[in-house]
C-alpha cells in the first residue's frame, strides 16, 4: 500500500456523484429508445416495459399514469407472459385512480383476469379482497386458495399465511388497503 502511495501512479479520476447520476439518465434515455423500437416491432415485453417507464418517469420521461395506462391496456390485449403483469397494473389503476378515475369493478374485473393468468402478486391481492370482501362475496375459502395459489412454486416448506407485504412510506392507509399490504 505505501509503495503504491510513493510512485507516482495517479489513482485515477474519480467521477463525482452527479456524473454518475448523468451517466444512469443517459443510459436510462437510451434503454427507452430501445424499448420504443422494440415495442413498435412488436415485442409484448417491450410494450410491459414501456408501461413501467411513464409509470415511475423513467429514461427521462416524467411520471405519467396516463400514458402507463395506455401501455399496459396495450400489453394486457396481447397473447403474452406479460400481459398478467399489465393486468395486475390495470387493476391497480383502476383501484388507485392513477391515470383512470377510480373504479372498482373495473379494477376487480383486471385483477381476477391477471390473477387467472397466473400473476402471483394479483393472486394474493385477489385472496386479501376475498378475506375482506371487498370487490367481491367475503369467502374465506377463496381467500385461502387465492393466496395459496400465489405462493405456489416459492417454497415447498412455506405454507403458512406471512400477512400482507408491507407498503411504502409514501402510500396512504386508503391506498394500503386497496392494495392490500400493511402501512
Amino acid at each position: 500500500m505505501q509503495a503504491l502511495a510513493a510512485s507516482n501512479v495517479p489513482a485515477g479520476p474519480r467521477r463525482p456523484r452527479r456524473g454518475r447520476r448523468l451517466l444512469a439518465m443517459a443510459a436510462g434515455a437510451q434503454a427507452l429508445r430501445w424499448f420504443a423500437a422494440a415495442a413498435e416491432g412488436g415485442s409484448a415485453s417491450a410494450v410491459c416495459m414501456l408501461g413501467d417507464f411513464h409509470r415511475d418517469g423513467l429514461g427521462g420521461v416524467a411520471a405519467d399514469p396516463v400514458a402507463a395506462y395506455r401501455w399496459y391496456a396495450r400489453a394486457a390485449a396481447l397473447d403474452d407472459r406479460c400481459a398478467p403483469k399489465a393486468q395486475y397494473e390495470l387493476y391497480v389503476s383502476h383501484a388507485t385512480g392513477r391515470g383512470v378515475p377510480p373504479d372498482l369493478p373495473q379494477a376487480m374485473q383486471w385483477l381476477q383476469k391477471a390473477a387467472h393468468g397466473g400473476n402471483p402478486q394479483a393472486q394474493a391481492t385477489l385472496g386479501r379482497h376475498y378475506e375482506r370482501g371487498e370487490g367481491v362475496p367475503q369467502d374465506p375459502g377463496l381467500a385461502v386458495s387465492w393466496r395459496r395459489k400465489s405462493r405456489e412454486g416459492v417454497s415447498m416448506h412455506d405454507d403458512h399465511d406471512h400477512g400482507p407485504p408491507p407498503c411504502p412510506r409514501w402510500v396512504s392507509a386508503r391506498m394500503a388497503r386497496m392494495n392490500g399490504c400493511a402501512a
